[in-house]
């Protein structure tokens, strides 16, 4: 039987009067994958915020499990905002990984994992939208987070750079850990479940 790491129970969230989410029941396991599903604007980053305790539900409650040794962290949220733009790629892998990450071998190790090795000394400015996924990547890595919140972690990715991503996100499920993706399009996660919001 698969230990909980996360769950959260009736998960509310109104902004200006307006319910963007509506009693929310999500339970997060290990070596859980979890597709969320919905259309613009039905809530699927505003969750992830909420269990990345970036924002705080109008309702409900979140319990988290303690961490083995393994995990210096529960969760880490990637999306499109999380890369900022004033910075070159090797100064953001650091800046995501720097509450965890104590070993230059770990970091360095990530670079060649997700393969951006000819990119880490590049201004963030001028690399294309996929080239930023893969930095994410690599930062994802570093964490050493329990669960992986990935925002449309596909958009803009080749078919090379999304088989890493899924190769990345099988690693990761195999040592325990687990992750929420909230996804437009259809990316074929083994063994996922969806949630429709």
């Amino acid at each position: 039987m698969k230990n909980n790491i996360l769950v959260a129970q009736n998960i509310c969230y109104n902004i200006e009067n307006t319910m963007v989410l509506n009693n929310i029941n999500l339970t997060i396991s290990q070596t859980d994958a979890i597709l969320l599903h919905g259309n613009n604007g039905s809530g699927k980053s505003t969750l992830l915020k909420i269990l990345n305790r970036d924002l705080t539900p109008t309702g409900g409650t979140i319990h988290t499990y303690p961490t083995q040794s393994t995990w210096d962290r529960n969760t880490i949220l990637i999306s499109e905002h999380t890369i900022t733009e004033d910075s070159t790629a090797i100064e953001f892998i650091s800046y995501i990984a720097k509450k965890t990450v104590h070993n230059s071998n770990i970091i360095d190790y990530c670079i060649q994992k997700a393969k951006i090795a000819h990119l880490i000394d590049l201004p963030l400015t001028t690399l294309s939208f996929g080239q930023k996924k893969r930095i994410a990547m690599c930062a994802l890595l570093c964490t050493k987070s329990r669960i992986w919140l990935l925002d449309e972690p596909a958009i803009g990715l080749d078919q090379t750079t999304t088989a890493l991503l899924k190769d990345l996100i099988a690693q990761h499920r195999t040592m325990g850990g687990a992750v929420v993706v909230a996804t437009h399009n259809n990316l074929f996660i083994r063994n996922a479940k969806s949630i429709q919001l």
